[in-house]
């Protein structure tokens, strides 16, 4: 960790717990700009991991891991993508009441195998005006049905977990009246992104570092980042409950911020490189 990323670190931290002194942050508000931090910062991670693998032609998208990228490393990454595809159509007919969405991902998959085959044909017979694989943009086509599913999969999956997520924290620390059901994430999300969105932003600048990893780094494993978070966030979060239970929430509060907004385990971790 350097100098001027632990530098960082500290003003972020210093402008936060002004902001949070200037508006009298409790500990509702705490727990309030931490889910909507980590719904929008952590579903934008997952968007620059899958942007980032695209924009590579990075076959890891396929594989889902570097290992086990390496570990096809002999198996040609037509017929890779030639099998995944046929999964991908099978998705696509079932998602097919899903409308456009479902009809994108099988028309994906349908060009992606041509380009598969041939560009197999390509080699095999060695007809240059064929698609090649080696091709960036073909790559890039290629891969689009993958990082379809995975963006269709991933904003079910983490959008509908924070939804839970929130509708819980509401009953425990009331943020609006609870309404129909398929109301609340809405009712939610916009006033606390309109309450909150300071904390978004200095959050995302201290995350910086994450988001160039994400983007040089894609697969599934990578796309899992964002709920190490929500699990940080949670313990915070029944830490805080239970201070607020025995009055103590508001002296902890600025303890918590100092906490998420400092690498501990960066430091810990660099500091005998650095005292070596």
């Amino acid at each position: 960790m350097g100098k001027s990323t632990l530098f960082l670190d500290i003003l972020l931290f210093l402008v936060t717990a002004a902001f949070a002194w200037y508006e009298q942050w409790s500990a509702k508000d705490l727990v309030w700009s931490l889910w909507i931090s980590s719904l929008v910062l952590g579903y934008s991670y997952i968007l620059t991991s899958i942007f980032g693998g695209l924009l590579r032609g990075d076959p890891v998208l396929i594989y889902g891991s570097q290992e086990k990228k390496e570990m096809h490393s002999n198996f040609p990454l037509e017929l890779s993508v030639i099998i995944m595809n046929i999964f991908w159509i099978f998705v696509s007919y079932v998602l097919s009441w899903w409308g456009k969405a479902g009809l994108l991902l099988g028309l994906a998959a349908i060009i992606s195998s041509f380009l598969a085959i041939g560009s197999i044909l390509r080699k095999a017979k060695g007809w240059k005006f064929l698609p090649s694989s080696d091709n960036l943009i073909v790559r890039i086509i290629m891969l689009l049905p993958v990082a379809i599913f995975l963006l269709g999969f991933f904003t079910i999956h983490f959008l509908g977990f924070h939804w839970a997520h929130g509708v819980m924290l509401n009953s425990i620390f009331p943020f609006i009246p609870f309404g129909k059901n398929s109301k609340v994430f809405e009712e939610l999300v916009i006033p606390a992104f309109h309450n909150y969105w300071p904390f978004i932003l200095i959050s995302a600048l201290s995350r910086l570092e994450s988001y160039k990893t994400a983007f040089r780094k894609s697969g599934v494993n990578a796309m899992f980042y964002p709920y190490l978070n929500v699990i940080r966030m949670h313990v915070m979060i029944f830490v805080i409950g239970f201070m607020g239970m025995i009055g103590l929430s508001s002296y902890v509060l600025y303890l918590f911020l100092f906490f998420y907004f400092f690498p501990i385990g960066s430091f810990i971790k660099d500091w005998p490189k650095e005292h070596s």
